[in-house]
């Protein structure tokens, strides 16, 4: 009876028996707030760790954050990276016909990064279980796992996977040196965001202790006056060995020592190992060395210099095993956009040969981040994307042209093989996933290359990830994703090439499922320019047609939130997900927000501000109760708007790193190199150039100058080792001097974003005692906001 209303879609996957996804009844779903504690223990898929399928795709493998957290900076006291984050992470295998879940690694430790063997006999992953990181092994046969002994992993970014040779007997992996311990390699770790002391020299009796400072010389071919950066030689932060383990045996050859890498690849005739080592860290970006492990001949060549690469994984053997190619940075990207800044790619030979490959017009090919480019199963091509579209890179003509293009959408994504260097195709066609612009949708594509017919495939409401997935078999016709909706968090979803429908494979978070949670759609409206803008906006789960609601604006310059629209809570982290609110009264809006160059105050007021008259006029919210809340980069847009206009009744910022007094936050970050003085000549924040060049511009985007101005209460929430403190005591401190309603709460042991669950929870409930407060918002006991006809009962009533 209650299928057709309440299943959102029944899908199907090959070789599986059909079911649907429970979900409960409108009625039937607890008409309460959403707990904050239950959404701070949600299983949060971990997005730059892979997700693996088996070679016959039975299994798949993937991690999820839990809600413990690690001590430890960097690394934790067992040797576990905190990549993103510090909670724990954990993998677990699930069976794609019968639903059965395996666990990788006790319930107490953390276990992270499967990865199958070719055979699909063995699992790969890391795990802590024995009390430091180790590789560990899972046999299919047995169904036990066992540590390869006495070698400690030391990888960092969760795509450092191990990796196997295609004997499925031997793999690739980073561990520590021997004779050295976790605690050992941890205390060789500086903690930049530690407070910064001065250290002197140690002298003796009457001899001065001086720290001396001296500016870089200019380079070679540097304009006088002009800021060059520093160099920094590598840190040895992330310094390991790159060893082959064999798994039988338990043996452990070392083929390089003390390197920081971040892609290592087995060849695919399995002949050579080639790895990059970082170099050094400039203000153009982190430069590699290419280099070449012959495993006849036991010896090393470096086949290429002075690479500088984003991420530093963005590399890729071709199928023959003759080349390597990847995506390079020229020019530093806005990190406002999704597809800034200008890369080259190129292949360079086993011989040491490099080719840059040009397009016939001169299109410089925007950087893309996490993956290398993907090549065709014969080795004459590669592809990479660039502007939103598929190019294809010819190896013989050394043409790159554009291979697919979807008008009014950005492609996201090329589906790739399970080796992640090959595309998945078939019959001359390639899987792709694209963003549309224009209903905002995700879809699954495949393009013929050939005919150069598009064809949709998946048409969902879902938010598809994009970074390491799509991933599939061309045997069987099975595609593995990503994908969370308005309201589910992320889920492992497998699709059926062949009957074009397709099935929830994991379902790991049922507990939010069981609360009636907000629903999203996008409005429209002009900025003051007449630009026409777009944005989400989440209207509580209590909301009834002409009820004028709170609203609560998330704000982040440069960000399309209207992109969002499909996203669960429109950023689904525990600590910014905005279900909480929507499950108590509040609407929420997340406004596309364009930025000008050296105009971001102007342009805020011109964006966000017509866009919540917008959610007014549209006949949605209240105009006497309005707030506004951003986290970094978004906590200078919050500081911005209030600072112009007296709209907003609250305000809260996290997360504060950037000084309301844009010169000294320029000067204060000359010190990172290649950080601060990009930041904003050509970043996010971007002035288009130094303060010496435009100071007008400097000064009239610095919001500290109108802090007198500033009539809405704010509340500050900061990470003790989110540095530099200096921006937020600063802020706090002159809003005080002002006489300013101000609150300002700093998490001890909390980073940029908030891990601990005790954190999260103890700020998220002064977050909406806040925002109650200066809203005026009266509850009833279930929690949930109190309407008197079409506006919400005030705490005087």
């Amino acid at each position: 009876m209650l299928l057709g209303a309440l299943v959102k879609r029944v899908l199907l996957f090959l070789g599986c028996t059909c079911f649907a996804i429970q979900l409960s009844d409108a009625q039937e779903q607890l008409m309460k707030p959403l707990p904050i504690d239950v959404l701070a223990s949600g299983r949060d898929l971990v997005g730059r760790i892979p997700i693996d399928v088996s070679p016959n795709g039975e299994w798949v493998a993937y991690t999820y954050f839990t809600d413990d957290t690690l001590p430890g900076w960097i690394y934790s006291n067992t040797g576990v990276p905190d990549f993103d984050g510090s909670r724990r992470m954990a993998a677990e295998l699930r069976n794609t016909r019968s639903g059965e879940t395996i666990a990788l690694g006790d319930s107490h430790s953390s276990s992270w990064a499967p990865i199958w063997s070719p055979d699909g006999n063995r699992l790969a992953f890391y795990s802590d279980e024995d009390g430091e990181a180790a590789p560990w092994i899972w046999e299919r046969a047995s169904r036990k796992a066992h540590r390869i002994p006495n070698v400690i992993a030391r990888p960092y970014w969760g795509w450092e996977t191990m990796r196997w040779m295609s004997d499925s007997r031997h793999l690739l992996c980073k561990i520590l040196p021997g004779g050295i311990s976790v605690a050992e390699a941890n205390s060789k770790i500086s903690n930049p965001e530690a407070e910064e002391r001065l250290t002197f020299p140690a002298v003796k009796s009457g001899e001065p202790s001086v720290l001396i400072y001296k500016s870089p010389r200019p380079k070679d071919g540097a304009k006088a006056g002009e800021f060059t950066g520093k160099d920094r030689s590598a840190p040895d932060t992330f310094a390991s060995d790159l060893a082959i383990l064999d798994v039988q045996t338990n043996g452990v050859e070392k083929i390089a020592k003390d390197i920081s890498s971040r892609w290592y690849e087995v060849s695919p005739d399995d002949h050579y190992i080639a790895y990059n080592t970082l170099v050094k860290d400039t203000v153009n970006g982190w430069s590699y060395d290419l280099k070449l492990y012959d495993l006849a001949r036991r010896e090393t060549r470096v086949l290429a210099s002075n690479i500088r690469l984003h991420a530093g994984n963005e590399m890729a053997w071709s199928p023959n095993s003759g080349l390597i190619a990847y995506h390079s940075i020229v020019s530093f990207p806005d990190t406002r956009a999704a597809d800034s800044g200008s890369g080259q790619l190129s292949v360079t030979d086993i011989a040491g040969r490099t080719r840059e490959f040009k397009s016939p017009d001169g299109t410089s090919f925007s950087r893309q981040s996490y993956r290398g480019p993907l090549w065709n199963s014969e080795g004459s091509a590669f592809f990479d994307l660039s502007g939103g579209k598929v190019w294809r890179f010819d190896i013989q003509t050394g043409i790159a042209a554009v291979a697919v293009e979807i008008p009014g959408s950005r492609i996201v994504s090329i589906a790739s093989r399970r080796d992640r260097e090959s595309i998945l195709s078939g019959n001359n066609r390639i899987w792709i996933l694209a963003h549309s612009q224009d209903d905002k949708k995700d879809r699954l594509y495949t393009a013929d290359l050939a005919s150069g017919i598009i064809e949709t495939v998946l048409d969902t409401d879902q938010t598809m990830r994009g970074l390491f997935d799509p991933i599939g078999n061309e045997s069987d016709g099975r595609i593995v994703f990503v994908a969370n909706d308005q309201h589910h968090l992320d889920d492992i979803w497998g699709f059926d090439a062949n009957s074009k429908t397709a099935r929830q494979i994991t379902h790991l978070n049922p507990e939010v499922e069981r609360y009636a949670l907000g629903s999203a759609q996008v409005i429209s409206w002009y900025a003051l320019d007449g630009q026409q803008l777009h944005g989400t906006l989440i209207l509580p789960s209590t909301y009834k047609k002409g009820q004028h609601v709170p609203l609560v604006v998330w704000v982040y310059g440069g960000a399309k939130g209207s992109d969002s629209v499909n996203t669960f809570g429109i950023w689904p982290d525990p600590q910014f997900d905005m279900q909480v609110l929507a499950t108590r009264g509040y609407a929420v809006f997340y406004p596309d927000a364009p930025l000008g160059v050296g105009t971001e105050m102007a342009d805020l007021v011109s964006t966000v501000i017509t866009g919540v008259n917008a959610t007014i006029e549209q006949g949605f919210t209240d105009p006497e109760r309005v707030a506004v809340m951003g986290q970094s980069y978004g906590s200078y847009c919050t500081l911005s708007l209030i600072a112009q206009t007296r709209r907003f009744k609250a305000a809260i910022i996290t997360g504060a790193v950037l000084h309301p007094d844009l010169v000294a936050d320029y000067l204060g970050g000359l010190d990172y190199g290649a950080t601060k003085n990009l930041y904003y000549e050509g970043g996010q924040n971007s002035m288009g150039g130094t303060p010496w060049q435009y100071p007008r511009r400097y000064l009239d985007n610095s919001p500290l100058y109108l802090f007198d101005k500033i009539e809405t209460p704010l509340l500050i929430g900061q990470g003790e080792i989110d540095k530099p403190l200096s921006a937020s005591k600063d802020i706090f401190s002159a809003l005080s001097r002002l006489g300013k309603d101000v609150e300002y709460r700093i998490y001890r042991n909390e980073g940029h974003v908030f891990d601990h669950k005790a954190d999260v929870i103890d700020f998220w409930h002064r977050r909406v005692e806040f925002l109650d407060e200066y809203l005026h918002i009266s509850r009833d006991s279930n929690g949930n906001a109190i309407f008197d006809g079409d506006h919400a009962r005030t705490q005087a009533d």
